[in-house]
């Protein structure tokens, strides 16, 4: 991915480059402004490619199509913190990942990231601090394009085992810590 972002960025700079030389025949204050935009025409790819390649994030990918993925993404703030659990999915949103929710919750921690068995369902768990009792939370529906959550804890964990049993079962993953990242 890193060799890309540098063939991505070599290929902005020479549009740049190549825009400042075809209209250097162009007078001055006409000539700047389209540099300008052409340079901001050329940011916007660089800037979906950072949205979808954080630094600090753990990241997985569907096991049936290599543009479906997950993250979770740690971040900090002055006064609170998330772990923000996100979906690549270019067909709802190309210009970033969907935020599906926090996996941050009093009396929980993440637990588990499960794909289901045709890779088109990716669910996150929390574990309860009292009992150690794994629930679903949060999940991504890539056929339908659809976040699912609930309010009902108990209706939102059996929604997701069954639509992940439909979909051909499900893999497990352990999703790091926030502090791990």
């Amino acid at each position: 991915m890193k060799v890309a972002f540098v063939v991505l960025l070599f290929a902005v700079g020479t549009l740049v480059w190549l825009t400042a030389i075809l209209v250097g025949r162009i007078r001055f204050p006409l000539r700047l402004l389209l540099v300008v935009g052409a340079a901001a025409i050329a940011f916007m790819p660089i800037s979906a490619y950072l949205r979808f390649h954080p630094s600090h994030a753990f990241i997985s990918r569907s096991p049936a199509n290599e543009w479906w993925a997950v993250d979770c993404f740690s971040w900090e703030g002055f006064r609170d913190a998330g772990y923000d659990f996100r979906v690549h999915d270019l067909r709802a949103n190309l210009w970033g990942p969907i935020h599906v929710g926090d996996l941050l919750r009093e009396g929980y921690e993440p637990g588990s990231l499960y794909w289901s068995g045709d890779g088109t369902v990716a669910a996150a768990t929390l574990v309860t601090e009292k009992d150690r009792r794994e629930i679903f939370f949060l999940a991504y529906d890539f056929k339908v394009h659809r976040i699912i959550r609930h309010a009902n804890e108990e209706a939102q964990n059996g929604e997701i085992e069954r639509l992940l049993s439909s979909r051909g079962g499900s893999t497990k993953k352990r999703i790091p810590s926030y502090k791990e990242l």
